[in-house]
């Protein structure tokens, strides 16, 4: 018998899939309302915000152990991070000192260089 990558954490593929579907729809929904959310919070809390559902989201997945756990938990971290990378292009732009051209390449390379 092969494993599959839902073997790991020994749920069924579909419960996998159903993970990475919370994921992709909370990242999706996040992306959708995030000017919203930043145009209320500011970028910086916004950010704080962001990462305070990603974090908690990431452990839940990963120290529960169920499949609802680790559904609800993708689903947050796909929440959490949907904003980050724009958000930090956004302020990258609008930065002074500097060609923004310059700087937002600087940032897409240090992301790109994250593990």
């Amino acid at each position: 018998m092969r494993l599959g990558v839902g073997d790991t954490a020994h749920v069924a593929i579909a419960v996998a899939a159903t993970g990475f579907a919370a994921f992709s729809l909370a990242m999706t929904a996040g992306r959708l309302a995030g000017d919203r959310v930043v145009g209320r919070l500011g970028a910086v809390r916004a950010l704080r915000v962001s990462g305070g559902l990603a974090a908690p989201g990431f452990g839940a997945a990963l120290l529960i152990g169920g499949p609802i756990a680790g559904i609800v938990g993708f689903g947050l971290v796909g929440a959490g991070i949907a904003n980050i990378i724009p958000v930090l292009f956004s302020s990258t732009g609008h930065s002074g000192g500097g060609a923004a051209s310059s700087a937002l390449a600087a940032v897409a390379v240090a992301a790109h260089k994250l593990p």
